[in-house]
């Protein structure tokens, strides 16, 4: 294959490799299982915390998270650069349990979804206390 044909088709590889990694890494973390459960049909509204970090069943979204909480749940949605397979969230406060989590180099807060109970998301402890305040409906804390 000539140069000028690699230039010609970088742009088609390029977006076909960002589609199936996208799709396949939602999909690995749980963000995909999580959306058939609580896709958000609402924007997000409440206190607001964007372009924050955290990590989904050990995929790492690192400064793309934009986190919303108001006294009826918790909004997480991804910056759209990233959106293909990861799409706007809602999960009510009484279907999220959180267990603190103390590891080796990272620590969090872990928090848990009834409906989807083999999923979990892991936010820095400052994260969780801001949002936590924000939220009006009991939280419930439970380890795992």
């Amino acid at each position: 294959m000539s140069d000028q044909e690699v230039f010609r088709w970088f742009p088609f590889i390029f977006g076909g490799a960002w589609v199936g990694i996208s799709l396949l890494l939602s999909r690995i973390g749980g963000w995909h299982d999580l959306s058939r459960q609580y896709r958000a049909t609402q924007p997000i509204t409440g206190q607001r915390y964007w372009m924050r970090s955290a990590s989904m069943g050990g995929v790492g979204y690192r400064n793309i998270v934009n986190f919303g909480a108001d006294s009826s749940g918790l909004f997480l949605s991804v910056f759209p650069l990233f959106r293909l397979g990861n799409p706007p969230l809602f999960i009510p406060w009484s279907d999220i349990t959180s267990s603190q989590e103390k590891g080796w180099l990272f620590g969090g807060t872990k928090l848990w979804f009834r409906k989807v109970p083999g999923v979990w998301l892991l936010i820095p402890p400052e994260l969780a206390t801001r949002i936590l305040a924000n939220g009006e409906a009991p939280w419930h804390t439970t380890r795992h």
